[in-house]
Order: C-alpha cells, then sequence, then structure tokens
C-alpha cells in the first residue's frame, strides 16, 4: 500500500518568489524557473520526474521534508497532502505517468498562484516576502525571528500564466489566488477578467485567501465587479486568528469593524466563506472565545479551520511549553473546545487532536526560541507602538522571565 502518495507534483503547481514553480506552496525546493522555462516543460523537468518516481516507491523525496517531518511528529496526514489528494477522485493521474516520471499527457487540476507580496498587512506570521508592509517598514523585527536576510523579489510573468490556463480550461477545475493580498494585486484583477470574457465562471472555481480588508481596489468593487459572478463556484478564506485588540495586534493592519463590514458583504452574495484560523501562540489561550466569535457574534454557518502556524518559529504554539501555567492553560482550551465541537457540523474543521500533537512537540532550542521570541516583541512594539504586555497579559511570563 502506498501512503506517501500525494497528486501534488501530478495535477498542481504553485507559483511563488523570483519565478520559482514548485508541486505545491509547502514544497521546500523549487521543480523549475518560469523565467527559464515553461510551466509545461517544468511539470516534466528531472526534478518533477524525479519527485514522482519517489512517491510512486512510496518514498518521500527531499522536497516533501515538511509534510514528512511533520507526518513524524504527529502521526497525522499533513494537510497540503490532504487537500491535494482531495483535488482528484481517483489516481488516474498515474496512468499518464510513465515508470520514469515522465507526464506524457498533462491534466493539470489546480494551479496555486501568487504574482506579488503586495499587502497592507503587517501579520506576526508572515514575512517580508510576502508582506510589502513588512518589507517596507519591519524587517528588523523580522530578521530576529528568521536569523536571515531576504532576497531581492522578482515574480512571474501574468500573460505565462494566462496563457497556460486557457490552454487547459478543460481540466483545469481550481484556481487558487495567494499573497500578499490577492484582491490588491491586479494580475489577479486581470486573470478574473480573463475568465469572465471566456465565461469561464462556472467551469473553473476561484478561491482565494483574503485578510478581509478589501472592498474596493482602484474603483474596482471585488464582491460587486467579480465575485458575485462566481456565487457558489467561489471560495473566500478569511484569514483571521483573534479579534478586536489581540487580532489587531497579531494581524497588524486588521481594523475589527471594518472586516466584520466584508465579512457581512461576501456572506450576502452567497459566496462560500471559511474563516481560517491559524494555531499559533498568541491565541493559543483564547480559543474557546475565539469560537463563540465567529458562531455567536458573526453568525457564521459555513466553514471553519484550525490549522497549525508553522512559521516563524518563535511565534508556533509549541512555544507554550516554555512555561508549565501557559502549557497547562493551552492543553485546557484544547479539551474545552473538544467538548464545544460535539454536534457541529462537518465543516467545522477544528482537528484538536492534530493541534494538541502539535503542542506538545519538543524542540531543542526552545531556550533560544524564547530569546527570539522576546527580542523580536521587543522590536515590533517599537517599531509598531504596540505593548505585547498590555494586550496579552495572560502570555507575559514568556516575555518577563
Amino acid at each position: 500500500m502506498n501512503n506517501k502518495l500525494c497528486a501534488a507534483p501530478f495535477v498542481s503547481f504553485y507559483t511563488g518568489l523570483n519565478h520559482q514553480v514548485k508541486s505545491c506552496c509547502a514544497m521546500m525546493d523549487p521543480i523549475g524557473y518560469s523565467n527559464e522555462d515553461t510551466f509545461e516543460n517544468i511539470m516534466n523537468s528531472e526534478t518533477s520526474k524525479r519527485i514522482r518516481r519517489k512517491l510512486m516507491n512510496n518514498e518521500f523525496p527531499p522536497e516533501c521534508s515538511s509534510c514528512a517531518d511533520y507526518e513524524k511528529d504527529t502521526g497525522e496526514i499533513a494537510g497540503v497532502r490532504k487537500f491535494s489528494n482531495r483535488l482528484v477522485t481517483d489516481t488516474s493521474f498515474l496512468d499518464r505517468t510513465l515508470p520514469d516520471g515522465t507526464l506524457y499527457t498533462q491534466a493539470p487540476v489546480f494551479l496555486d498562484l501568487l504574482f506579488s507580496n503586495k499587502c497592507n498587512f503587517a501579520c506576526m506570521g508572515c514575512d517580508p516576502t510576502l508582506s510589502s508592509t513588512i518589507a517596507d517598514k519591519y524587517t528588523d523585527a523580522y530578521d530576529i525571528l528568521f536569523d536571515r536576510k531576504y532576497p531581492r523579489q522578482n515574480w512571474h510573468n501574468k500573460s505565462d500564466i494566462i496563457d497556460y490556463i486557457l490552454k487547459y480550461k478543460d481540466s483545469i477545475r481550481l484556481l487558487h489566488f495567494n499573497g500578499g493580498e490577492p484582491f490588491m494585486q491586479t494580475e489577479v484583477h486581470e486573470i478574473l477578467d480573463v475568465l469572465l470574457k471566456h465565461n469561464l465562471q462556472k467551469q473553473i472555481k476561484i478561491w482565494s485567501h483574503t485578510n478581509g480588508s478589501i472592498k474596493k481596489y482602484k474603483g474596482v468593487d471585488v464582491v460587486e465587479d467579480y465575485l458575485q459572478y462566481w456565487g457558489d463556484n467561489c471560495e473566500i478564506s478569511l484569514s483571521h486568528d483573534l479579534h478586536n485588540e489581540k487580532g489587531e495586534y497579531v494581524r497588524f493592519g486588521l481594523v475589527t469593524k471594518k472586516w466584520e463590514k466584508n465579512f457581512q458583504r461576501i456572506t450576502d452574495a452567497n459566496i462560500t466563506i471559511n474563516i481560517h484560523t491559524s494555531y499559533n501562540i498568541f491565541n493559543c489561550l483564547y480559543l474557546c472565545d475565539l469560537f463563540d466569535y465567529y458562531t455567536n457574534h458573526l453568525g457564521h454557518k459555513g466553514g471553519s479551520s484550525l490549522t497549525p502556524w508553522h512559521n516563524p518559529k518563535p511565534f508556533t504554539v509549541p512555544l507554550a511549553q516554555a512555561d508549565s501555567e501557559i502549557l497547562r492553560a493551552a492543553n485546557e482550551q484544547l479539551n474545552e473546545m473538544k467538548m464545544k465541537l460535539v454536534g457541529c457540523e462537518d465543516n467545522v474543521v477544528w482537528n484538536i487532536n492534530e493541534n494538541r500533537k502539535f503542542l506538545k512537540i519538543k524542540w531543542d532550542d526552545i531556550e533560544d526560541q524564547k530569546t527570539r521570541f522576546v527580542k523580536s516583541i521587543s522590536k515590533f512594539d517599537q517599531l509598531r507602538g504596540t505593548n505585547f504586555v498590555e494586550t496579552f497579559p495572560e502570555l507575559r511570563c514568556l516575555y518577563e522571565n
């Protein structure tokens, strides 16, 4: 039995920083570069073929180490691999693959498109490559977290991607617009215009992560001029980790009342909304309050998910192990949430067992990560005029000790 097979290298690709093309957003190294070759050739590059051979032989290739490590640590299938395998209804993609890993017939199903780091937020779980606000104002704080400098940024040619979409429009079922903030990117608007021009809005589903702040961009109304034409063939993942002053600290740039109004506009347009919450050190003590906010205050009846936040490492939830009381309280929140979720709809994907396993991951360098946490928080507060201890009094011991 092949329990390591992943459909992504067979039916999808992700475009990222500096023309990198990967099989998925979690892949560590690229399979090619869009400024050096076509997407079709990249899908059959020597790297791509080797990755497919490994997976067909029930092995994780080195490029897939992020999923492999996560699955080893938690015993759970990594979320990206689960998503990729849900893209296809069977393994017929293997029938289009030669033993050496060559795709002799290409039939892409999913494209994950990132055109720019343009974004009006500076979220704690992001970095300069994915937020122009961070790159312009807050790199000093992020250098502490990652202990590295960030590369020069170049991006993909949208016309090549548009040509590829139109060529494979009969097999492509889903486009994901990544960011940055996708609805601040003119490239996304131009692709949506092309899809509407070719009457593909009911054939190709669109999915976008968004910080929920954008109503109009350069005079274009995101809902009225675009999303309503897709209706239920569109899914919006609203990124959200906390609300009011705590949420505005973690997702710096968030204005809760504005976010709530945009949430309601999208809901009223009958567009599918999934509230995507990243489980992290900042919200690990407030999960029950957050869930009540979604279900009671917002009255959200659609999907929601709680998945581990993997980077920056000092802001991930295993840091709770640095203080026994915070760790106890974080586990208690998971216990209470498990009770709250009894009888909830299937589309509420708050996998408590998976998140608990992530909370328990042991770090050999926890003292170093705690030091990075303290130094980076201090720098953030200095640069932004915020106050961590006042905003998160229950977490102050992580900072003050």
